[in-house]
């Protein structure tokens, strides 16, 4: 609760993944509209993806953040674990810190450093992200099967949305682009594209 304590190293280290998650919070933010509207849960087990997948029944290891991003705890020291297996589930999904691809329905080692754990971002995956200074983005991995995503957004103070307030903006998106629609306002987006994408052996 007080990094600074520690020294600069530490202080950056717990910077680096309160960035990240101020980064997630539209999309933490829509995932939880989600979890009120339709009753889906925030926290997913993989299963939820590949049901046909016997193993990741009883995969008790990782979990899914919302419709996009796979998680998987490191709850060892690195002195035990220096390397993470994590079975994806079926599709392809980015390594969050590498944008490595990696071909889903089998397991892959995940290297552990103090700065790196497994989190992964679903290909086709439409993350709203807050972009900094005030602008809103949208982190796109198109891929070949089209998909699509609500941003949620609403007031942040009253229950309103309880009686259908908000706006609900409708991103589609396929290899050709994306669209989108239910706009209430007018807002720059920052689309944020990867540059380069390596798939992994």
């Amino acid at each position: 609760r007080e990094p600074w304590i520690y020294g600069e190293a530490w202080m950056q280290r717990v910077k680096a993944v309160l960035d990240r998650r101020q980064q997630l919070l539209p999309y933490i933010y829509s995932t939880a509209y989600q979890v009120w509207s339709e009753g889906r849960p925030m926290l997913r087990p993989l299963f939820f993806l590949d049901p046909a997948d016997a193993a990741l029944r009883t995969d008790t290891s990782a979990f899914l953040l919302g419709d996009a991003i796979l998680l998987a705890p490191v709850t060892q020291p690195l002195e035990k674990e220096a390397v993470k297996q994590v079975r994806l589930p079926k599709g392809t999904w980015y390594d969050a810190f590498t944008l490595e691809r990696h071909a889903g329905g089998r397991e892959v080692e995940i290297p552990l450093t103090l700065d790196r754990f497994p989190l992964f971002y679903r290909e086709g995956a439409i993350l709203p992200v807050d972009a900094g200074a005030g602008a809103e983005g949208l982190i796109l991995l198109p891929g070949l099967t089209p998909s699509t995503f609500t941003v949620f957004s609403d007031d942040g103070e009253t229950e309103a949305y309880r009686r259908g307030a908000g706006e609900k903006l409708r991103v589609e998106l396929d290899a050709r682009g994306v669209s989108f629609s239910g706009a209430t306002r007018e807002r720059e987006l920052v689309l944020l594209l990867p540059r380069s994408l390596k798939l992994a052996q």
